[in-house]
Order: C-alpha cells, then structure tokens, then sequence
C-alpha cells in the first residue's frame, strides 16, 4: 500500500515545468526588469518577490542571494536570445551569432546584463568562479558552428575557434 507522503513525493518530482516553470519564468522576466531599471544595486529578493508576485521564501529557497539569482536570470536570458544557428557556411552561422550579440548587447537589458557581470565578477569570489564556469559552459554550445566549418574544409584541423571567436565577439 502506498503512503501519503510516497504519492505526495511522486507528485512533487513528476511536475516538470509547469507551475514550477512558470515561477520561475516570473522571477527571471522581474529581475531582469529590474535589472534593466535600477542595475545590480537596485535588484532585491523583496523587489523581485512583489513584481513576479511569488513569496519570498520562494526566492530564498531556490538561491544563496541575490547575485545567484541575477546570475541565473542573466544566464537564461542569454540563452534564450543568442542561439547557434545551422543555416550553412560558417561566415552565415558566425555572422548570425555576432549579429545577435550585438543586438542583445545594443538592447537595454544587453547593457545592463554587461554592467552586472562585471559587477558580478568583482562582487565576490564564488558567484564570480560560476559565472566564468558557466560563460564557459555557454561558448561550448557553439562547438558545433565550428565542427561543422571544420567538416566542410572551411578551417583548418587545428583552428582556435575559441581565440577567433573571442575575438570577433569581442570586436561587437
């Protein structure tokens, strides 16, 4: 026979997304909105809590602080709005990149997200080894453009795609 606590269990843990997604979606869509206004100074557990309308419990029990939060919203956000492309060629594909880091980086959110991981680099040793260990995470998922360039001929067997890219990223 199955307890309370066993069901309730099984019910918690087969929730993928739905409500859970979409507090989180809230949070993250508030503290980058508030990130936006006011910088890293002006984002707060309290502040975040009332625009995305959940408790703050919510919030202390998901992240350390408020730099983890801004971190992780800061990295969604990312996510969602620079996406590797696949459309051929790596001067297309590379192209569509830098493209869109320049207008995530022209957008106000892009200008604040700067400002912020600066910020957050400087702030404190942990938050600023996690940021750098998921930038990292994130300029892997664009191996593939580079793969593929490789594949075709299009570089050499030994090009340093990360230098290059670095580079031209660095130039928007």
């Amino acid at each position: 026979m199955t307890s309370k606590s066993e069901v309730a269990s099984v019910t918690r843990r087969s929730r993928p997304g739905g409500r859970s997604s979409e507090i989180l979606g809230r949070v993250y869509s508030s503290t980058l909105e508030i990130l936006s206004e006011k910088g890293l100074p002006g984002v707060s557990f309290n502040d975040v809590a009332l625009a995305a309308d959940v408790n703050r419990s919510t919030l202390y029990r998901r992240w350390a602080d408020r730099n983890e939060l801004v971190l992780d919203a800061i990295m969604a956000s990312v996510q969602e709005q620079i996406l590797p492309s696949r459309n051929g060629g790596i001067e297309r594909e590379l192209s569509s990149v830098l493209r869109q880091i320049g207008d995530y980086l022209s957008s106000p959110l892009g200008r604040a997200v700067l400002v912020a991981s600066v910020e957050l680099i400087n702030s404190d040793t942990a938050t600023g080894q996690r940021q750098i260990s998921l930038w990292r995470e994130r300029l892997k998922q664009f191996d593939p453009i580079f793969e593929r360039a490789r594949e075709r001929g299009e570089v050499a067997e030994d090009f340093d795609w990360e230098s290059a890219f670095a580079m031209a990223a660095g130039a928007v």
